[in-house]
């Protein structure tokens, strides 16, 4: 939208769910997709102070993890939740072969 040779930019919509998981911060997004219609995004950050400031990182360290695999775990029941679709995060994670993942990679880029 033109207004007085400006564009007018929306605002943006603020995270429709917040929460910390120690030094884990959490934001979900509710977007809509013409496709696929409402969908939720999160986003992670690790929080840390330095030099008497708080700082904010997209990268975590390995004392981290345990924090950031929590915080997807509320984050995947909080979703499921607001959806009504069933929660399955209490199954155990089935690990990935690499070599296998890197081949289903491969064939779905050609």
């Amino acid at each position: 939208m033109w207004l007085f040779g400006k564009t007018k930019k929306k605002r943006p919509m603020p995270p429709v769910f917040e929460f910390r998981e120690g030094n884990v911060s959490v934001s979900i997004w509710q977007n809509r997709d013409q496709k696929r219609g409402p969908y939720h995004r999160v986003t992670f950050w690790r929080i840390y102070e330095q030099n008497g400031l708080a700082q904010w990182s997209k990268g975590f360290l390995l004392d981290d993890l345990r924090q950031l695999a929590k915080a997807a775990m509320r984050a995947e029941k909080w979703i499921c939740h607001e959806t009504g679709q069933p929660d399955n995060s209490d199954e155990s994670p089935q690990p990935i072969n690499p070599a296998s993942r890197m081949a289903t990679l491969y064939k779905s880029q050609q």
